[in-house]
């Protein structure tokens, strides 16, 4: 009985743990939510929890960009990914990321990744752009497949990824592929003709 006892109470703690810090999150006190988070994940019982390593993503996510936390930003970044991918393994029905807070959790990272990517393709970086532009896809494919996001289709992110990988000069099988994406999709108009050229001009030239 008393071993019963002490596990209910376990479990009844961890519990609490969570919703106390998702009170912050909610309040976007994601500073104080990571000061019991970090506490409460020296818990095993804790951080054998699924909604443990998304409750981490969103608050290290939400400190990403914080100008206190600025030094520590790529970190904390890597950090919500590493715990991003472990909530996925062990929530296979994706049922917490589909609630809130953590709802936003994936849009975030398709944000950043999206957003380095333009920084570095406004500079012409195409190396540094390209892998940021493949990765905000991969979020955004994610998204779309498991139904968090309606009616949507990445056509910016492509755009850019196929744009990129063409300017690579490297890479003209990538930026085929991602472009064929989009001519699946029956993306057109004035502005998109280069992608069917391009297309057309790939194709056959491997024909040959």
């Amino acid at each position: 009985i008393f071993s019963l006892l002490v596990s209910a109470f376990a479990i009844s703690a961890g519990a609490q743990d969570i919703e106390k810090i998702k009170g912050f999150v909610y309040l976007q006190k994601f500073k104080d939510a990571k000061t019991e988070l970090d506490k409460a994940m020296a818990n095993a019982k804790f951080s054998a929890k699924p909604e443990a390593h998304i409750l981490k993503s969103a608050i290290y996510l939400g400190l990403v960009g914080d100008k206190e936390f600025a030094a520590q930003s790529p970190q904390l970044f890597q950090d919500a990914l590493a715990s991003f991918n472990k909530y996925k393994e062990l929530d296979k029905a994706l049922t917490f990321v589909k609630e809130q807070p953590y709802n936003t959790v994936p849009g975030t990272f398709y944000s950043n990744y999206y957003n380095e990517g333009i920084g570095f393709f406004n500079k012409k970086e195409w190396e540094a752009a390209y892998p940021k532009f493949i990765s905000a896809i991969e979020m955004s494919d994610f998204m779309i497949n498991n139904k968090l996001l309606a009616n949507f289709f990445d056509t910016s992110g492509l755009l850019l990824a196929g744009a990129t990988a063409q300017n690579l000069k490297t890479k003209d099988a990538e930026a085929a592929g991602l472009f064929s994406r989009l001519a699946d999709h029956r993306v057109g108009g004035a502005d998109n003709e280069f992608l069917h050229q391009f297309l057309a001009m790939h194709y056959l030239n491997n024909l040959v």
